[in-house]
């Protein structure tokens, strides 16, 4: 779930490309919009699976990825994603985002390599400035 609400800053990622890694249509497709109106090119997937073969023909700047996938979940995701060669997408900084608000899940996510975490319902200003701070470093 995503929380839509103004946005109170002016964000520009123009020539930044996203990949979004969600299974529930309704919140990829409002990610993929909201980002595409900062400018953004993305590509969304809607699983593990998909995910790691569009690794192989591009490389994205940042990876927004839902832990509860269908299959391979989030963890088993970026676990393969991190064993991929930099130049393969390996070290793309990537932000989880999941409904369990547990302080493990967010010790947990970054133990197996995101970059970043956030508790759903997403705040879109909260998700954008992260994705900036992370395009930053």
């Amino acid at each position: 779930m995503v929380r839509a609400k103004p946005i109170s800053v002016s964000v520009d990622l123009t020539g930044v490309h996203i990949l979004i890694v969600e299974d529930d249509e309704d919140s990829r497709q409002l990610l993929a919009t909201f980002f595409e109106y900062c400018g953004a090119l993305v590509t969304t997937c809607h699983s593990t699976e998909s995910a790691l073969e569009d690794l192989g023909e591009y490389r994205p700047h940042v990876i927004i990825s839902d832990l509860s996938l269908p299959g391979a979940d989030g963890f088993q995701f970026i676990r393969a994603m991190r064993k991929l060669a930099p130049e393969a997408g390996g070290d793309v900084p990537a932000i989880a985002v999941s409904a369990y608000a547990k302080d493990f899940t967010a010790a947990a996510a970054k133990g197996a390599g995101y970059t970043g975490y956030l508790v759903k319902p997403v705040n879109l200003e909260d998700l954008v400035t992260l994705v900036r701070d992370l395009l930053n470093r």
